[in-house]
């Protein structure tokens, strides 16, 4: 949460893991940022982003969506 693993604090760190046990942390490495570019050019960075969800559609990653907050 204090961005010592990914770099950025409330970032989204970045794990693999083969069977869902075992974790490697890749060090460093944000897997998302809480910076949002908008549609009008605009970029807010956000208190928190949170609890990543991506949509699959015909078995590829069509969209993420995130919770949120613009508080810190």
């Amino acid at each position: 949460m204090r961005g010592d693993v990914c770099g950025q604090k409330h970032g989204g760190m970045h794990a693999i893991s083969p069977d869902g046990i075992h974790w490697e942390v890749i060090p460093s490495d944000l897997a998302y940022t809480r910076g949002l570019h908008w549609d009008d050019g605009k970029t807010e960075l956000m208190g928190l982003l949170e609890r990543p969800f991506l949509l699959f559609e015909n078995g590829k990653p069509a969209h993420a969506f995130f919770g949120t907050s613009n508080g810190t």
